[in-house]
């Protein structure tokens, strides 16, 4: 980093206005080794002197603060739809899963429901993270209604989409359920990954379902 700053260093002196991609770089950068506050303030530098971010740059520092526990990240983002600059999927996605990974999931769901007003076309991996927010925070009648709507929206449902049902049922005790989504998993053609089986065999055991674990531990066999 040192290294790239002294750059930036040298084309101010030469009269060279750096660009965006080079402050996108150079906050990336800052990102990436834990400095987000540098990151921040060369951001902020960036806007002062007019250079416009665009959608990648802000996806870079959105992702930065969030990653640091920094939900002023979602402030951030307000700032972002009023200058006008494009939202992707992507954007999206560092949104409601930084919200999410900080505790904040009411938040994302709220912001979930104004997209779906909006008609944007979310992919699955955003509405996997939404249906675990939802058990998260105990909405499970709209985690499960959000389920349904995968398939119904033509998206298809993916190992993760059934992965997380599966650990949400069992954790929260349903234990009948969660036989029947990964029934639904196996018959769907998604195989169940090592760590996906171990966490089912391991719940059950913790809750002195021994034949349940047994039968799991077969089909633990059977896909490793």
């Amino acid at each position: 980093m040192e290294k790239a700053l002294r750059v930036l260093d040298d084309m101010a002196s030469a009269g060279i206005e750096p660009n965006v991609v080079t402050y996108g770089t150079l906050v990336d950068g800052y990102c990436r080794s834990g400095r987000i506050d540098d990151g921040l303030m060369l951001f902020r530098e960036m806007l002062h002197k007019r250079v416009e971010p665009t959608t990648v740059t802000y996806n870079i520092i959105l992702n930065g603060l969030f990653h640091a526990g920094r939900t002023v990240a979602a402030k951030m983002f307000h700032e972002m739809i009023k200058s006008g600059i494009t939202v992707s999927i992507s954007t999206y996605m560092i949104i409601h899963g930084g919200l999410c990974r900080n505790s904040h999931a009411d938040e994302a769901i709220t912001l979930f429901q104004k997209l779906g007003a909006m008609d944007v076309k979310l992919d699955v991996t955003i509405l996997n993270t939404m249906i675990n927010a939802m058990f998260k925070v105990q909405r499970r009648e709209e985690a499960n209604d959000l389920f349904a709507a995968i398939s119904a929206s033509g998206l298809v449902p993916n190992a993760s989409t059934y992965g997380k049902n599966i650990q949400n049922l069992l954790e929260e005790g349903s234990l009948e359920e969660a036989d029947d989504m990964f029934s639904s998993m196996e018959k769907s053609g998604c195989a169940p990954s090592s760590c996906l089986l171990n966490f089912i065999i391991r719940t059950l055991l913790k809750k002195g379902e021994i034949v349940k674990a047994g039968n799991y531990l077969y089909s633990y066999k059977k896909h490793t």
